[in-house]
C-alpha cells in the first residue's frame, strides 16, 4: 500500500516535469486585456516555433509544450508594438505582459476574413494552412502530420481506411513514393502552401484506379510584380545527418509569369528491422540493418502567358531523380524452441545502388467563358522515368559450434525499368442556378518495360539464373468520360457522378514467351450527401465504386531477392 501511495503521489510530479505550461495575460498600458493577440514560443538559437496560442476576450493565453531549454516568446497584437520576452528555461511559469500602442498612424485599414482551419465539403476535407498557427516555419511533410485523416510514419503516407494514397500538387499527380516522396515534400516550404485537400473518396473527375485516397497540395500563386523568391538551406541531425537546399523563384511582368523551384537533398538515414519467423519447432530471429545514402534532386520551370483576361496558356517542365546506395547487414539466428538451443545462424551482407531519372512536360490551357465560373481546362501531359538498380549480396550459414556447413554464396540482382505515360484531358465547369455541372474526358497510354536479371557466382564468373530472371513489357490504354452534378441548399450538400472507362492491356514475358491481353469496359458511380448539424458537427455519407490495377513498380511478376531465402 505504501508503494502504491508513493506511485500515485509521484505521477503528477513526473507529468508536470514532462509537460511545460506557460500562461499569462496580455494587457495594454491601462491594464485592459487584449483579445486575439498571438503568443508564440520559439526555440533558440534557430527561432523555430515550438507552440503558440491566441488570447481570449480577457487577454488570457496558455501554451503547453514538451520543450525545456533556452527560448523566447513573441507577442503580436494589431495596433500594438510587438514584444519579445527572453526565457532562460521553459519550466512551467506565469508570464504577464503589457503592450504599448503602435505610434505609427495608418493611412487606411483593410479587413481580411480568415478561413476556418478545417472545412468539410461533400467529397473532401480542406486544411487551410494559412489559418493555422502551427503551420508557421515548417514544410509540406510536417504539415501532412497535422492534416485530418492523414497518417505519416516510417511506413510512408496514408489515409485512414485506405490501402494506398496518391499525392498531387495543384491537381497534378506526383509520381514518387517512399523516401523520394518524403524528400520532395520536405523541400516544399509551408509558406508557399495555400491549403491541403484530403479526398478519402475521389469523385468522378479522378481516375477510378485503386482503393486510394488523394492528398492534393494547393500552392499559393504569387501576385507580386517583378522578381521575388527565396533560397533555403537546412541541416538535420537524426541517427544520421542530412543536408538540403531549395529555392523558389518567381518573375511577373505584364502578361507573362515565369516561376521555378528546385531542391537537392542528401537524405541519409538508417533502417532497422527485427522479424521473428516461426516454423515447426524452430524460429528464425531476423535482424536487418540498412544504412541508406541517397541523393534526391528535383526542379521545375514554368511559364504562364495571359492571352487576355479570360485565356491563359501555360507550359511546365519538371525533372528529378535519385542517386544513392545502401549498405545492408542481415543476421538471423535459428533457435530450437523445444531445447532453447542455437541451431545455426544465417549471415548476409549486401550493397545496393539506385539510379533513377524522371522528366515530365505539361501543356495547359484555361478559358473562362464568363464571370460566373464557367470555364474549360485542357491538359496534355508526357511523363517518362528510367531506373537502374543493382544489389550484390553474399550469404553464409554457420552451425552452432561456428562451423561452416557449405561455401559462401555470392549473388547479384540487376533491375532496369522504363515507364512512359502520355495523357490528354479536358474538363468543363458549368455552374447553373439549379446545380453545378462538371464533365470531361481523358485519354491515357502507359508503357512499362522491366528487365530483372538474377545471377550467381560460379567458377569466378556470374551465371544468369533464368528461373529468377525476366523481361516484361506492359501496355495499358484507357479512354474515359465523366459527368458530375453538385447542389447546395440550406444545411445540405449533395453530389452525384458517373465515370466510364474503357481499358485495353497487354503483357509480354519475353523470358517465358508468353503474352496476355485484356479488354474491359466499366462504369464507376459516385454519390455524396452531407448535412451540417451546426458549426461543429457534420454528417457525411458517400459511396464510390473503384477498380484495382497494379502499380508501375509491380510491373514485373518475378521475385526480387534481398537474401538467399527472402524475396518480394
Amino acid at each position: 500500500m505504501r508503494y502504491i501511495l508513493l506511485f500515485l503521489f509521484l505521477c503528477p510530479l513526473l507529468t508536470t516535469k514532462a509537460q511545460t505550461i506557460i500562461q499569462g495575460k496580455v494587457t495594454d498600458t491601462k491594464h485592459v486585456g487584449i483579445a486575439y493577440a498571438i503568443a508564440t514560443l520559439h526555440r533558440l538559437p534557430d527561432s523555430t516555433v515550438i507552440k503558440g496560442d491566441i488570447t481570449d476576450s480577457a487577454g488570457n493565453y496558455k501554451i503547453q509544450a514538451t520543450y525545456t531549454g533556452v527560448a523566447f516568446m513573441k507577442i503580436i497584437a494589431s495596433g500594438y508594438e510587438t514584444k519579445f520576452i527572453s526565457i532562460t528555461d521553459t519550466f512551467s511559469k506565469v508570464i504577464n505582459t503589457e503592450l504599448n500602442e503602435d505610434k505609427h498612424q495608418l493611412m487606411e485599414v483593410s479587413i481580411t476574413a480568415l478561413k476556418p482551419v478545417l472545412e468539410r465539403k461533400a467529397d473532401r476535407m480542406i486544411f487551410n494552412v494559412g489559418s493555422s498557427i502551427s503551420s508557421i516555419g515548417t514544410d509540406a511533410y510536417e504539415l501532412l502530420k497535422k492534416a485530418p485523416s492523414v497518417r505519416v510514419n516510417n511506413n510512408g503516407i496514408s489515409i485512414v481506411g485506405k490501402s494506398t494514397v496518391s499525392v498531387m500538387v495543384n491537381d497534378r499527380l506526383v509520381r514518387m513514393t517512399g523516401a523520394e516522396l518524403e524528400a520532395y515534400l520536405r523541400s516544399m516550404s509551408s509558406d508557399n502552401i495555400d491549403k491541403i485537400e484530403v479526398i478519402t473518396t475521389p469523385p468522378a473527375r479522378y481516375d477510378a484506379e485503386g482503393n486510394a485516397g488523394i492528398i492534393n497540395i494547393v500552392l499559393k500563386k504569387s501576385a507580386n510584380k517583378g522578381f521575388n523568391g527565396s533560397v533555403n538551406g537546412v541541416y538535420q541531425q537524426r541517427t544520421r545527418g542530412s543536408e538540403k537546399i531549395s529555392e523558389n523563384l518567381n518573375y511577373r511582368n505584364g502578361k507573362v509569369n515565369i516561376y521555378s523551384s528546385g531542391s537537392a537533398n542528401n537524405f541519409e538515414f538508417q533502417t532497422i528491422q527485427k522479424t521473428t519467423i516461426p516454423y515447426g519447432n524452430q524460429s528464425e530471429y531476423q535482424y536487418f540493418d540498412e544504412r541508406n545514402k541517397p541523393l534526391y534532386y528535383r526542379g521545375q520551370l514554368g511559364i504562364d502567358y495571359n492571352i487576355n483576361d479570360n485565356n491563359v496558356l501555360g507550359l511546365l517542365y519538371s525533372m528529378g531523380g535519385a542517386n544513392g546506395s545502401a549498405d545492408q547487414l542481415y543476421h538471423a539466428p535459428i533457435m530450437n524452441e523445444v531445447t532453447n538451443l542455437l541451431d545455426s545462424t544465417l549471415y548476409s551482407t549486401a550493397i545496393r545502388t539506385e539510379k533513377s531519372m524522371r522528366n515530365a512536360l505539361n501543356l495547359n490551357y484555361e478559358w473562362k467563358l464568363d464571370t460566373s465560373g464557367k470555364k474549360l481546362n485542357i491538359d496534355a501531359d508526357y511523363f517518362t522515368r528510367t531506373e537502374n538498380d543493382s544489389r550484390n549480396f553474399n550469404m553464409q550459414t554457420l552451425l552452432a559450434d561456428g562451423m561452416q556447413p557449405r561455401a559462401t554464396l555470392f549473388n547479384r540482382t540487376l533491375g532496369k525499368q522504363k515507364v512512359d505515360i502520355t495523357s490528354v484531358k479536358a474538363d468543363v465547369t458549368l455552374p447553373t442556378k439549379l446545380v453545378d455541372i462538371t464533365f470531361g474526358a481523358k485519354v491515357s497510354s502507359v508503357h512499362t518495360y522491366s528487365d530483372n536479371n538474377f545471377s550467381y557466382l560460379q567458377s569466378g564468373s556470374y551465371v544468369n539464373d533464368t528461373g529468377k530472371s525476366n523481361q516484361f513489357d506492359y501496355r495499358e490504354n484507357t479512354q474515359a468520360v465523366y459527368v458530375s452534378a453538385e447542389h447546395t441548399w440550406d444545411n445540405w450538400e449533395a453530389q452525384i457522378g458517373l465515370r466510364a472507362e474503357n481499358t485495353q492491356t497487354k503483357g509480354i514475358s519475353y523470358t517465358l514467351s508468353q503474352t496476355n491481353t485484356n479488354q474491359y469496359f466499366q462504369l464507376f458511380p459516385t454519390a455524396y450527401v452531407q448535412f451540417s448539424i451546426n458549426d461543429n458537427n457534420v454528417l457525411n455519407v458517400n459511396y464510390a465504386r473503384r477498380i484495382g490495377r497494379p502499380g508501375y513498380d509491380e510491373m514485373n511478376p518475378f521475385r526480387s531477392y534481398s537474401t538467399g531465402n527472402s524475396y518480394e
